[in-house]
């Protein structure tokens, strides 16, 4: 070790005192790690209870112990008492949402209510903090809460007169996309027309779609004629997002992405609204859910995942259980099934669908899974989204019936 001298008798910096400890402890610390905590966390401590202040049901016996939840109180002095919680709150307390993240929604919301009281409720900043609101709630998957905001929206779009005048292109198209996903969770009525959807939407795009639509299934004549228009144009989109996989077209904007899909969606819903009948053809209620599912692939969430949709799901166990046995009908099904494995059944397939493919792939003689995929394709399918999830799928029903 060689030697460093200091001059005491001159005042000692600060970096010579570093190089005063550095040297000393030269050699001591070879080789290992220091891990010091986080002066961050000592000075923000995730509390470890919700802090909800609430009314004490002395009078209320619990008969489940599940039923009682340890609050602390809002006065810092160490003392817990249970309190009987409404569903909303209790869900909250079941879930361990911190109350820092709660305090900041309600935050957020009370400084929402008083700009929407104020003399600025229907700027364009406004508008632009209630779509914030409608994304975060639909992140979550707070389907509900995000109608809400979808709501006031059509709101100011009718005081501000027309949708055109309404906060930036960008936000309009995103607000409009929320609306359609929350239609198709909620099985509620869109807020927003076709009409209103094509106004912002580019024409450009519509009418290169019209131009390319066809479709390689044979049996299409079948479909009703205006979900026939909307079956080609799914092939079309799905065809569109292949080119760009396949490095023969460019990527799209955001802005284009959006120009493709809202009004696909919006016409298909107007088909057959929710509040209306099923389509008395069986063969049209199966596609239309099924382009609705394949739709499901492309409304993911900020961290590109999919939101479970149970309405969908029902709807397609239903038709599914209700299948006629000609084979037009059971190769739609059959598609619809395999679509589903990269939209409202990508977690996990459930039981009833792997038994039930299983026994189409066998009625329609299909043994490999190049024959199965040659088959999917006369439908809208997107190699990049629908290939890999559906040769999962492919694979568990071959083991299946090897064993």
């Amino acid at each position: 070790m060689h030697w460093e001298f200091v001059n005491s008798h001159d005042a000692v910096s600060a970096t010579t005192r570093k190089r005063i400890r550095s040297h000393v402890a030269r050699g001591k610390n070879a080789g290992k790690k220091l891990s010091r905590p986080s002066r961050l966390s000592k000075a923000h401590p995730i509390p470890t209870r919700l802090c909800i202040p609430a009314l004490v049901h002395k009078q209320r016996a619990y008969e489940n112990e599940n039923d009682k939840y340890y609050i602390e109180r809002p006065i810092t002095d160490g003392l817990a008492f249970p309190v009987e919680l409404a569903p909303q709150t209790r869900q909250i307390a079941q879930k361990g949402i911190a109350a820092e993240a709660l305090r900041h929604l309600l935050r957020a919301l009370h400084l929402l209510n008083a700009r929407l009281a104020g003399v600025d409720s229907l700027s364009d900043d406004t508008v632009a903090a209630v779509v914030g609101m409608v994304h975060y709630e639909r992140h979550l998957g707070h389907f509900d809460r995000a109608y809400i905001h979808v709501r006031g929206l059509r709101q100011m779009v009718n005081i501000r007169g027309g949708i055109r005048q309404l906060g930036c292109e960008l936000s309009r198209k995103i607000f409009l996309r929320c609306d359609l996903e929350c239609s198709i969770q909620l099985g509620r009525a869109l807020l927003f027309s076709v009409e209103e959807v094509d106004a912002m939407s580019s024409s450009m795009v519509r009418s290169d779609l019209q131009h390319r639509a066809t479709t390689t299934w044979p049996d299409r004549q079948r479909l009703d004629p205006g979900l026939t228009t909307l079956f080609r144009y799914a092939t079309d989109i799905a065809r569109i997002y292949n080119d760009i996989g396949a490095g023969v077209e460019p990527k799209l904007t955001y802005p284009a992405h959006f120009d493709i899909l809202l009004p696909f969606g919006y016409r298909l819903l107007r088909f057959s609204p929710w509040q209306a009948a099923r389509p008395p053809s069986l063969l049209d209620d199966l596609v239309q859910i099924g382009l609705l599912v394949f739709l499901g692939a492309f409304l993911r969430r900020l961290d590109r995942g999919i939101t479970d949709n149970v309405l969908l799901a029902r709807l397609l166990r239903s038709v599914a259980d209700s299948a006629e046995v000609d084979r037009v009908t059971q190769e739609a099904l059959l598609w619809a099934l395999f679509v589903g494995t990269a939209s409202i059944f990508q977690k996990d397939a459930p039981e009833w669908l792997i038994l039930r493919a299983g026994v189409l792939m066998q009625e329609l003689t299909l043994a490999t899974w190049e024959d199965t995929l040659c088959l999917l394709r006369q439908f809208p399918w997107v190699n990049a989204l629908h290939d890999a999830p559906a040769q999962h799928l492919w694979k568990r029903l071959a083991t299946s019936c090897i064993t």
